[in-house]
């Protein structure tokens, strides 16, 4: 075994200890394996205690179940859904615009894949 397997080793190990001695367990967003819920999650924790989510993580997935949902409510309706966390006017906006960006991209992917599949069938 390298010096860099080792320490890369250790580090897990050190990381998983702590994890199992002083880790949060019971958070909603680790109870999930969909995507949207865990990056609605990553956005609402930016500068916000882990408590203050977890309060109202539920609420805010009941009424965004989906990205599209905040796109077709619009700005406002966000930021009212996001008050109770703090910072709501960015982190609105920048969720709003992070979505926008990802179908736009997700469409042109989309695109480019059809015109390369009907290329390659003549």
């Amino acid at each position: 075994m390298s010096v860099d397997e080792w320490v890369l080793q250790e580090v897990r190990r050190r990381i998983i200890e702590w994890y199992r001695c002083c880790g949060e367990k019971d958070l909603p967003w680790r109870r999930t394996r969909n995507g949207w819920h865990i990056l609605l999650a990553v956005f609402l924790l930016r500068l916000t205690r882990r408590e203050t989510v977890a309060k109202f993580y539920s609420r805010i997935l009941e009424l965004f179940p989906e990205p599209q949902t905040l796109i077709k409510v619009g700005v406002d309706s966000v930021k009212d859904a996001l008050k109770p966390l703090g910072l709501y006017n960015v982190r609105a906006w920048r969720l709003i615009e992070f979505i926008k960006n990802l179908w736009m991209n997700l469409a042109v992917l989309f695109l480019a894949m059809k015109v390369n599949l009907r290329a390659c069938l003549g």
